[in-house]
């Protein structure tokens, strides 16, 4: 139905031959091909002159009313089955002849099927949409120092609930001591839990040493502690800003700042005062 492969043959007899042939509107040969539906007249004429006509009608079946149903969103480990009608035969890329199929796909899979209807044939194809299930993760930085805040990202489904009672796929958290999360992760194939401990480390204890006093043109060395890592502010009169204990030579008094960082980093603050007198 709907294709121009229809054919048609004249064929004369009692006159004298050779004959001629002419279709209307399409060759002058006895072979008409490649006609939709419709009438068709072919004119032939014998060697004495004589003429006949001749009409044929070429008839198309009805339509196909062809289709595949069946469920194509499945989850990992789920089967479906897969049933075409419109035809009296049937032939899937799974090799398979008859008209419903059951496919147990471990991925997305495309399943294609040619209905026939002699002489008419369709071919229909479904996209079985295969979903995995949920696997839950929780990611974000698990050590921070306190009054910080960390952000923790759930993935590996569409919906969230976490321990707290937030129902975002990430929650920003402070937490003042020790504290474990979970996360219950969910899609439409299921449902996973993940959980992870956030630990709070204490600011470092600072220590710049006693404030003290030196002479004009003297200088001092300001003792730091309490860290792996140090900064001086400001580096006025200083032989060095990240060193541990720089040598102070200030030509009129002045408080430096000393910021300390440990091995979590974390950091603390504490000054010094160097008096000139």
């Amino acid at each position: 139905n709907g294709y121009n492969d229809g054919s048609a043959i004249a064929s004369a007899s009692s006159g004298i031959s050779p004959y001629n042939y002419q279709w209307t509107g399409g060759p002058a040969t006895s072979n008409y091909s490649n006609l939709s539906a419709g009438t068709y007249t072919c004119t032939v004429t014998d060697s004495a002159g004589c003429i006949v006509f001749s009409t044929v009608t070429i008839n198309e079946p009805a339509p196909m009313n062809t289709s595949v149903t069946g469920t194509d969103t499945i989850c990992t480990g789920q089967s479906t089955t897969l049933t075409a009608s419109g035809g009296t035969t049937y032939s899937w890329n799974t090799t398979e002849t008859t008209a419903a199929i059951t496919v147990t796909p471990g991925s997305t899979a495309t399943y294609s099927v040619i209905i026939t209807n002699s002489p008419c044939s369709d071919t229909i194809s479904v996209q079985v949409v295969v979903n995995s299930m949920p696997v839950a993760t929780i990611t974000g930085d698990t050590s921070i120092c306190t009054g910080e805040i960390t952000t923790l990202s759930a993935g590996g489904g569409t919906v969230f609930l976490w321990s707290d009672g937030s129902t975002s796929s990430s929650i920003n958290i402070s937490p003042g001591s020790d504290t474990a999360y979970s996360v219950a992760v969910s899609n439409n194939c299921g449902a996973d839990t993940a959980s992870v401990n956030v630990n709070v480390n204490p600011p470092p204890t600072a220590d710049a040493g006693p404030d003290v006093s030196i002479g004009i043109g003297n200088s001092t060395t300001l003792n730091g502690s309490g860290g792996v890592s140090y900064s001086w502010t400001p580096s006025t009169s200083l032989d060095c800003t990240n060193c541990q204990s720089p040598v102070a030579s200030p030509i009129t008094t002045t408080t430096y700042t000393m910021t300390v960082t440990d091995g979590n980093g974390c950091t603390s603050s504490t000054t010094n005062t160097v008096t000139v007198i």
